[in-house]
């Protein structure tokens, strides 16, 4: 289980990092008066363009990537809290690029992941709360490779996918 930080309750907040991996940044805050609270944040690696300059033009994958949760109090027993993650990857060698750098095979790849869900959390009291979640996962891989030297078709696939979940979590502490 992952568990996400909710956003700043009290004040605006943003943050803008560079490192090694890439660029990124977030931002997060309160809203309807305090009652909720909003994150957001977004990265993408800049592998494709260190390539460029240090690997002389080899190929190189792109990636990217954003998070969001968004928490709102309906009361104080009750919690709606929605939570997004989301990436992109992609990874092009044209045919000429093939050749040239003597790579074994071209063509294009392109996976896109993203889970989504709601969750309502109701605490019944001191002893015991419900924790119920809806969510959709849904993953598109599409990767079509050719063999360079023949040109001939290596690997081939479209595949998305879409998953559902509802689960529903009760806890009772017994005296």
């Amino acid at each position: 289980e992952i568990n996400f930080r909710e956003g700043n309750r009290t004040e605006y907040d943003g943050e803008i990092n560079l490192n090694f991996g890439g660029i990124g940044g977030q931002i997060e805050g309160p809203f309807a008066n305090q009652k909720g609270s909003f994150l957001f944040s977004a990265n993408k690696s800049y592998l494709d363009l260190m390539m460029k300059v240090f690997a002389e033009g080899y190929p190189s994958p792109e990636y990217y990537d954003a998070q969001t949760k968004v928490v709102y109090d309906i009361s104080e027993n009750h919690k709606l809290t929605f939570l997004d993650i989301f990436a992109n990857d992609v990874y092009d060698v044209p045919y000429d690029k093939a050749v040239e750098k003597e790579l074994n095979q071209y063509g294009d790849t392109k996976i896109i992941t993203n889970t989504a869900g709601l969750n309502w959390m109701y605490i019944w009291g001191q002893n015991g709360y419900s924790n119920t979640s809806l969510s959709n996962t849904f993953n598109s891989r599409s990767v079509f490779l050719n063999e360079t030297k023949s040109q001939n078709k290596f690997l081939s696939n479209n595949t998305d996918e879409n998953i559902f979940a509802l689960r529903n979590i009760n806890y009772y502490k017994l005296n």
